[in-house]
């Protein structure tokens, strides 16, 4: 095992410890049996994949917000990565959520949604995201 396996629990969404070679954790020196007793879920996993796993728990889907919100957001802090086209415009806040996740604010047209994802998402995925909320309204109501 290398120093890049954690021990993770989804349930909880964290890590535990992270696992040394002879397969005892780092910090508190147990077996993964020892730790199932206390974290019946817990699996042996590469750090990246704990992370990404931990990391998604916090994207939250496009929903509509005012025009109040998108400007209050704005004027909190600068935005990162503000982006104005023709019709539409994004920014992120400067501040993660968790990770490289952030909150995007967004509006096209008259109208402003916000959602929480990557903050490597460009403009054109970002209005990706809420083309596809709208579609599914539609086919809703």
């Amino acid at each position: 095992m290398s120093q890049d396996q954690v021990a993770f629990s989804r349930a909880r969404k964290t890590v535990i410890d992270f696992v040394r070679p002879d397969g005892r954790t780092q910090i508190c020196g147990k077996t993964l049996d020892e730790l199932r007793g206390e974290y019946p879920d817990v699996s042996i996993e590469e750090f990246e994949v704990a992370y990404k796993a931990i990391e998604s728990c916090f994207i939250k889907p496009v929903h509509p917000v005012s025009a109040e919100q998108f400007i209050e957001a704005l004027e909190v802090m600068p935005p990162l990565n503000w982006v104005r086209a023709e019709d539409s415009e994004s920014f992120k806040s400067m501040e993660m959520t968790y990770g490289n996740v952030t909150r995007i604010w967004v509006r096209v047209g008259d109208h402003y949604f916000s959602l929480s994802d990557r903050r490597t998402l460009t403009h054109a995925q970002i209005l990706e995201r809420v083309v596809s909320y709208l579609e599914r309204i539609v086919e809703e109501g």
